[in-house]
């Protein structure tokens, strides 16, 4: 397990990498921070220290409303270096209503970056009248949107939870894979069931759908995972199982394939939530 240990710095001379040209490229996070590496007001900044080989620091700067609004990382020399996905900057920008609007991502020269097997160089953000996100656009390193995975439209149902994300190409015709997630609730506004569609609306022929049930106290206690006939799947994981302590801390997940055979994890502190509700709860 890697550890990650907070400290508030208060000072620190920051090296920047020059282009081929032998300029500074223009960053915006440049502006958070003066010569010798301070943050500007309003804007503060924390280290994590990354017991690694290759990165010793990751500062992440904050706005005084606590939205993060970059994240840098360093060597032990202070030198700016490209992540394992090769990004050394990821910046943020909000609009009046503190809502994302876009993210930008840079290598150690900062150049803006996209690698191919790890998304888009600038995700920008559309949003409603009512604060509810309802696209997101994927473009490369000029601005373009990607060929494959162009923009995702997201649709809500009265209650105003996400009843439908729905997957573009460049030519704004639903993408091959992937194409549209329907979502399900019960009265508790949990997700009981994910539909996975393809590019023709049909269920898909692997994973098409997933269900949820949860424990008296909201936490999602198993997830099932079926085939478009609603039968569970025959290769693969087809059910997990959650367990908790008194606290709520997820203790172990238990994972059974299509042959009833199991295996378990144990885990101190639940980490990760089981389904992605980032977009769910909005």
């Amino acid at each position: 397990m890697r550890i990650i240990k907070i400290i508030y710095f208060v000072g620190l001379l920051l090296a920047f990498c020059l282009s081929a040209m032998g300029q500074l490229p223009k960053v915006k996070s440049d502006e958070y921070i003066d010569a010798k590496g301070r943050p500007r007001k309003p804007y503060k900044v924390f280290s994590e220290n990354l017991y690694s080989s290759d990165a010793e620091k990751t500062y992440t700067y904050t706005n005084s409303f606590g939205d993060t609004v970059c994240i840098r990382n360093y060597d032990k020399k202070h030198t700016l270096i490209d992540n394992p996905m090769g990004k050394a900057i990821i910046e943020y920008t909000f609009n009046k209503s503190r809502h994302k609007i876009e993210q930008r991502y840079y290598d150690a020269k900062k150049r803006l970056f996209r690698s191919e097997g790890f998304g888009p160089a600038i995700i920008r953000y559309q949003y409603n009248e009512k604060g509810q996100m309802i696209e997101e656009q994927y473009l490369d390193e000029n601005e373009n949107l990607l060929e494959d995975l162009a923009f995702v439209k997201f649709v809500y149902n009265e209650a105003g939870l996400l009843a439908e994300e729905r997957q573009y190409n460049e030519n704004k015709t639903l993408r091959k894979y992937g194409a549209v997630v329907q979502y399900k609730y019960n009265q508790q506004k949990q997700v009981v069931e994910e539909r996975f569609l393809d590019e023709n609306e049909q269920l898909k022929d692997n994973v098409a759908i997933v269900q949820y049930w949860y424990t008296t106290s909201g936490l999602v206690s198993e997830v099932r995972f079926l085939t478009k006939e609603s039968k569970p799947l025959q290769t693969g994981i087809t059910l997990i199982q959650y367990t908790y302590d008194a606290q709520g801390n997820r203790i172990e997940k238990r994972n059974y394939d299509a042959k009833g055979k199991s295996y378990t994890d144990y885990e101190l502190l639940l980490k990760d939530v089981q389904i992605d509700s980032t977009k769910v709860d909005k």
